[in-house]
């Protein structure tokens, strides 16, 4: 279960990176709004344009609130796909090398076995050993 917290049904995981984000924009945002109030020179006084700053900053919050859980969203997908990606050719190469690695030792276990049965016969003994693809491939020897 993905657990998400907040309002915004942030995941939990990226919260951090939610709110990181979220006071960034506010504090740029803040300071535009301020920017704009303090520049368009309102006469009106400081009460007057402190209001028209919480005025201007009332909806642009909750616009920032949202932009931020759209970034993080899109970000968690980003990060995902490009994980899973890397994941999946990290599998493939470990796939491979395993393949490689089982190949390798199944020919040597034949070669062994082959040597063994060539050897038996030049001594002219019988030779009673099953071939390895009878005999189990997990022996204790060959575990560690």
């Amino acid at each position: 279960m993905r657990y998400r917290e907040s309002i915004w049904s942030v995941p939990a995981t990226w919260r951090d990176a939610y709110f990181k984000l979220f006071v960034a924009l506010v504090i740029v945002t803040t300071a535009l709004v301020v920017w704009h109030e303090v520049a368009g020179g309102t006469k009106d006084g400081n009460m007057e344009t402190f209001l028209a700053i919480a005025r201007g900053l009332s909806p642009v919050v909750v616009v920032v609130a949202a932009w931020s859980v759209v970034s993080v969203e899109v970000g968690r997908v980003f990060s995902e796909w490009y994980l899973n990606r890397r994941y999946a050719k990290g599998l493939a190469k470990g796939r491979a090398e395993g393949h490689a690695d089982g190949r390798a030792r199944e020919r040597r276990r034949w070669e062994s076995w082959n040597r063994l049965r060539m050897e038996a016969e030049e001594k002219g003994k019988r030779f009673t050993e099953p071939p390895p693809a009878t005999v189990d491939d997990r022996q204790p020897e060959e575990l560690s």
